[in-house]
């Protein structure tokens, strides 16, 4: 594995991190994010009738589902 591999998984461990406290956060307060933590985008409002509890926008999570 080289530094770069390693930044790269750190990277997402770090934002997977950020995901389930935010996931956490948004379930205690019965409403979802309406902007993409990876990003700072705007998660689209389809998305997030979707699903409530989106922390990204639907670009980002293709990008991280394809990633893994």
């Amino acid at each position: 594995m080289s530094f770069d591999d390693v930044d790269r998984a750190n990277m997402l461990a770090e934002r997977e991190r950020d995901a389930g406290v935010a996931a956490i956060q948004s379930k205690h307060s019965l409403e979802g994010r309406e902007i993409c933590i990876d990003c700072d985008e705007p998660i689209g409002l389809s998305r997030r009738v979707a699903n409530p509890h989106a922390t990204r926008c639907i670009d980002c999570q293709r990008e991280l589902e394809a990633a893994r």
